[in-house]
């Protein structure tokens, strides 16, 4: 896994986080599908609770 991206962002109220993952599938390499890069991003901000 490797840290692709984290920003503060929305005056400092938010955060931004994106990773890669490189996977393989030995046993579907057999048939040509020998694994992938896959990217993620997720922003999270304060929960403000119940009003």
């Amino acid at each position: 896994m490797q840290l692709t991206e984290c920003t503060v962002g929305g005056g400092q109220t938010e955060v931004t986080v994106g990773v890669s993952v490189h996977w393989d599938a030995f046993f579907l390499a057999v048939i040509g599908f020998g694994g992938a890069d896959m990217v993620a991003t997720a922003t999270a901000i304060p929960d403000e609770g119940d009003a």
